[in-house]
């Protein structure tokens, strides 16, 4: 769910992201206390940290997917691997468009309109009903761009056809959720398969740095055409997990039973029942 950083290719800019150099904080900024509004403790503990949010899981069958675990496994395996919190595998995904998240809940932006203190549960529901009548898409596609800390493959639309759906797709989810963020348009897209929980040591980082440029190289062609399924739209406690609770495609918007994870058929051509 963290957006990367700007873009960081160059290594002296990297590293100062790695070692904290200048942050000034002892740790980086989602890394906090119990009670202080982070994501992970410095031990690398999950906390609670509620919203929600529209996404694409990558396909747990995909070969993309096998290709993303691996390379995780292999980050995992390294020395400075205690200095990162790794995500679970069915959590990755891609973000198209942010909802509201944090402690407290607007902490994260706010939809213009909706009275402050709603409860996540009803943000969500007037987010699904706000797309009734709408239609989203399927069949995009992405590849990787750059893993420049180890945190978060950068991707890019495979083609144009997918770049026009993927940035229609989050200009209607601005409109119909009223969050007009300042990022909208330089937002990027990625996937996260860690957080980093302390600085590196500035010894060991250069190591760090090779280390990953070989492994992502190896893994860059094979991550070249990733095929998105429909914006699902998720709630979420924590780092660890995204519930679908509807999902936003070409049928239009349809909530998902939860439990048993399949549509419920409340989609575009519903709105006239």
């Amino acid at each position: 769910m963290e957006p990367p950083k700007p873009p960081t290719r160059d290594r002296a800019t990297r590293l100062a992201h790695l070692t904290g150099h200048r942050a000034g904080t002892p740790h980086p900024y989602w890394v906090t206390g119990v009670g202080s509004g982070g994501k992970f403790t410095p031990e690398g503990t999950p906390l609670g940290f509620p919203g929600n949010t529209f996404l694409c899981h990558i396909d747990p069958t995909s070969y993309a997917y096998d290709v993303l675990g691996t390379l995780q496994d292999r980050l995992r395996a390294l020395p400075t691997a205690t200095s990162f919190a790794f995500l679970p595998k069915p959590s990755f995904h891609m973000t198209v468009f942010c909802g509201v998240s944090g402690t407290p809940l607007s902490r994260d932006g706010w939809p213009a309109a909706l009275p402050p203190g709603t409860p996540l549960a009803e943000v969500t529901n007037l987010f699904v009903e706000r797309l009734w009548g709408l239609t989203g898409a399927t069949g995009m596609r992405v590849r990787a761009e750059r893993f420049d800390l180890g945190t978060s493959i950068s991707l890019v639309e495979r083609d144009l056809a997918s770049g026009r759906v993927l940035r229609r797709l989050r200009d209607t989810l601005r409109d119909a959720t009223g969050l007009d963020r300042e990022d909208h348009d330089t937002y990027e897209f990625h996937v996260t398969l860690a957080y980093l929980t302390s600085w590196l040591d500035a010894a060991v980082a250069p190591d760090y740095l090779d280390a990953l440029d070989a492994i992502f190289g190896e893994s860059r062609d094979a991550l070249g055409n990733i095929e998105l399924g429909p914006v699902e739209v998720c709630e979420f406690d924590d780092m660890q997990a995204f519930r679908p609770v509807a999902l936003f495609g070409p049928e239009g918007v349809q909530r998902v039973d939860a439990s048993r994870g399949q549509p419920t058929g409340i989609g575009a051509a519903d709105q006239n029942d």
